[in-house]
């Protein structure tokens, strides 16, 4: 059995590893990219997984985008014409959408 003081302790120590990591995130190599409809997402920096952010999604003339909780959006590559009219209206920073002027993606 475990003590009040032992089981705050413990959770403080974890709740200062994570904040610290938080901290240091901006210092973290960007994630991986993954090519979609001629666009380069970064699921990790889409606030959809959670269900927080419809931008791309209403602002997509092609209708090319759709949402799946938990993992983000998915561009369908027949209807993206490449426009970046989501990636113009991505909140997140940086963006979670980009356009695609990488070659070795």
């Amino acid at each position: 059995m475990i003590s009040r003081k032992e089981f705050l302790t413990h959770g403080l120590l974890a709740f200062g590893r994570e904040l610290a990591a938080g901290i240091n995130a901006d210092s973290r190599p960007a994630p991986e990219a993954e090519l979609q409809g001629g666009l380069l997402f970064y699921s990790s920096r889409c606030f959809g997984r959670t269900g927080g952010c419809f931008s791309c999604i209403e602002h997509c003339p092609k209708e090319a985008i759709t949402m799946s909780l938990g993992a983000g959006i998915t561009v369908d590559a027949a209807s993206c014409d490449g426009c970046g009219e989501c990636a113009g209206y991505c909140p997140t920073e940086p963006k979670a959408i980009e356009l695609n002027s990488r070659q070795d993606v």
